[in-house]
């Protein structure tokens, strides 16, 4: 499978579950994928329009209108190329991926990110009332996590770090993954190998990792990739 196959089976998780008129956004679109690197998840993607406009200044998408142009509604005339190239704009410039790059960095490998869930919401409280009755996730939800399940097998990352509270309690339980006390981080198996992964909080924001955590999983991460080469 390719990113043009998981965004396919991420729309038509849509239609499922949406109106055609519903006042939600298309779910994440996914650019072409880096694979066999440094692979970071977060929960699901933020919308902020004012974001948007800011990283979209001076390129051929200036005059995009967000809310517009993502909006479940108008999906039939969405431009997917450029959809495509505002994501990878968002990866450039958005300062949430700052950090990830500063990671990736230091440990000398590339890096992907990708999201357990594909819903486009800011507020954590909304984002949960569409994924979660009586605590337990709906069968939106599932679907979603299969599809990104499939995802990170088929990217097939080196290391993993998993940058929200909410999703590394989420990918311990779902993706089984087991506590290697010899080197302090947990793995959980992929390709027939035992790949690292780091559970934590998010990297930037209000609610984001101290400094110090911070410092530690970068030497975490580096001194990761350094045992697997």
């Amino acid at each position: 499978m390719n990113n043009e196959t998981f965004n396919k089976l991420a729309f038509d998780i849509w239609e499922e579950n949406f109106s055609p008129s519903e006042n939600v956004y298309v779910p994440l679109i996914l650019p072409p994928l880096i694979h066999s690197g440094l692979l970071f998840i977060g929960n699901n993607p933020s919308f902020s329009p004012a974001g948007f406009r800011r990283f979209l200044t001076d390129t051929a998408h200036s005059n995009i209108d967000p809310e517009q142009f993502f909006l479940w509604a108008n999906r039939n005339a969405l431009n997917l190329t450029s959809a495509i190239e505002i994501e990878r704009f968002a990866k450039d410039k958005y300062p949430y991926f700052a950090k990830f790059r500063d990671i990736a960095m230091h440990a000398s490998l590339e890096w992907e990110h990708i999201d357990l869930f594909f819903f486009r919401e800011t507020s954590q409280k909304d984002f949960k009332e569409r994924i979660l009755r009586n605590n337990k996730l709906t069968a939106f939800a599932e679907a979603q996590l299969k599809l990104s399940k499939d995802l990170v097998q088929h990217i097939d990352p080196k290391i993993i770090v998993v940058v929200n509270a909410f999703a590394s309690d989420l990918f311990q339980t779902q993706f089984e993954t087991t506590f290697n006390e010899e080197f302090g981080y947990y793995q959980v198996q992929l390709s027939g190998r035992m790949v690292p992964v780091f559970l934590g909080s998010m990297l930037t924001g209000q609610r984001a990792m101290d400094r110090f955590s911070y410092q530690r999983l970068r030497w975490h991460v580096k001194k990761a990739a350094a045992a697997l080469r």
